[in-house]
């Protein structure tokens, strides 16, 4: 019997209208805690952001930051740890 999981290697949340607390709040809170990969789906700029390499800060409030920031439209193709590719824009509502 396999032990359940004590972290997540990916935190992944849809925004609209808190999108500003979503990067900075949930972001600080989401490295600090160990998470090593966070994406908003950004539904107002139809972008998939993605956030990875978490590094210490002593400047941020959480004392880390994500230290990569990919931005990817809805016109291109995620592939993620080796997985099939696929379309940004298949994970946005029409």
């Amino acid at each position: 019997m396999r032990e359940h999981p004590s972290t997540a290697l990916l935190v992944a949340e849809v925004s609209d209208s808190t999108i500003a607390s979503d990067r900075k709040v949930k972001g600080g809170l989401y490295v600090s805690a160990g998470i090593p990969e966070y994406w908003i789906l950004n539904l107002n700029d139809r972008l998939l952001e993605i956030y990875g390499n978490p590094v210490a800060d002593p400047n941020e409030p959480f004392g880390h930051r994500y230290e990569t920031v990919q931005m990817l439209t809805e016109n291109d193709t995620l592939t993620w740890r080796s997985s099939l590719p696929v379309p940004v824009k298949e994970l946005l509502p029409d």
